[in-house]
C-alpha cells in the first residue's frame, strides 16, 4: 500500500536521503521524471494495463486509458494526504508544435512574452520564466471550470509542447510549491540540438495556437475524480 502524506510540511522529507527511493518514469522517448513510487500512484500510457494499483484504487483500465487519450495525457501521478480530504495530482501532457523547436534556444525575454500570452488564456497574474537545464513558462492560477488550484510548468523540446500541471482543490502553500519545483528539477529531456528554429522572430500567439496543452485546456478531472466516484478508500501507513 502507498503511504499518505501527513501534511504539507511532510513533503519536505523528499529532500532528505530518502529521495533515493525515487523511480524514473519515461513520459516518451524525450522526457522522463523522477517520482517516489512509495508515495505516489504513478500511471503512464505504458503501465496501466493489468496494473494492480488501479485495482487497489478501484479504477478500471478502460477509464484511465480513455482519460489519457482524450486529454493528450502521458502521465498521471497522485499523492494523498492523511486527512483524506486533500491530494496533489501531477499531469504531464504533450502536443506537437512546428513553430518552435526548443524553447531553451530563446531569450528569457522571449519566453516571458510566451508566458504573458498564456496568462491571457488562464487569467494568471503570477507567472515567470523558470530555468534549470531547460527553460519553462511557470504560472499559478485557479482553473475557471472546476476550481482547481494550478501550478504549471510548460516548455517545448524537439518540436513538442510539454506541460507539467500540478493541481489541488486547496491553495498551495510554500512547502508544496517547493516540492513541485523539486519534481520539475528531476525532469530530464533528450534535446536534439541539431534542430533549427523556423525563424528568428516568433509570433507567440501562433505558438499557442499550435496547442500548448494545460495552460490552454486547463485542469483535468482525472484519476482523483475516478476514485471519488468509485467511493473506495485504501489502507495507509504513517510516515
Amino acid at each position: 500500500m502507498k503511504k499518505k502524506i501527513l501534511g504539507a510540511l511532510a513533503l519536505l522529507f523528499v529532500l532528505s536521503p530518502m529521495v533515493v527511493s525515487a523511480k524514473t518514469y519515461n513520459v516518451d522517448d524525450n522526457m522522463s521524471v523522477d517520482l517516489d513510487n512509495k508515495l505516489w500512484y504513478v500511471f503512464t500510457r505504458d503501465n496501466i494495463k493489468d496494473n494492480p494499483d488501479l485495482d487497489e484504487l478501484g479504477i478500471t483500465y478502460e477509464y484511465m486509458n480513455d482519460t489519457f487519450n482524450k486529454n493528450q495525457m502521458y502521465l498521471d501521478a497522485t499523492i494523498f494526504y492523511e486527512n483524506g480530504n486533500d491530494f496533489m495530482e501531477l499531469l504531464v501532457r504533450k502536443s506537437e508544435n512546428d513553430k518552435v523547436m526548443n524553447l531553451t534556444n530563446y531569450s528569457n525575454d522571449d519566453v516571458l512574452e510566451l508566458a504573458k500570452e498564456l496568462a491571457k488564456k488562464t487569467g494568471s497574474t503570477d507567472y515567470d520564466v523558470y530555468e534549470n537545464d531547460y527553460k519553462f513558462v511557470r504560472s499559478k492560477y485557479v482553473d475557471k471550470n472546476i476550481g482547481y488550484y494550478i501550478i504549471e510548468y510548460s516548455t517545448i523540446v524537439n518540436g513538442i509542447n510539454y506541460t507539467m500541471t500540478m493541481q489541488k482543490t486547496t491553495e498551495f502553500d510554500e512547502s508544496e510549491e517547493y516540492f513541485v519545483e523539486t519534481i520539475v528539477n528531476s525532469t530530464k529531456f533528450n534535446v536534439d540540438e541539431t534542430l533549427k528554429e523556423p525563424k528568428s522572430s516568433i509570433d507567440w500567439n501562433q505558438v499557442i495556437s499550435k496547442g500548448i496543452v494545460g495552460a490552454v485546456t486547463g485542469a483535468i478531472i482525472g484519476l482523483v475524480y475516478g476514485i471519488f466516484t468509485k467511493k473506495k478508500n485504501k489502507k495507509v501507513s504513517n510516515i
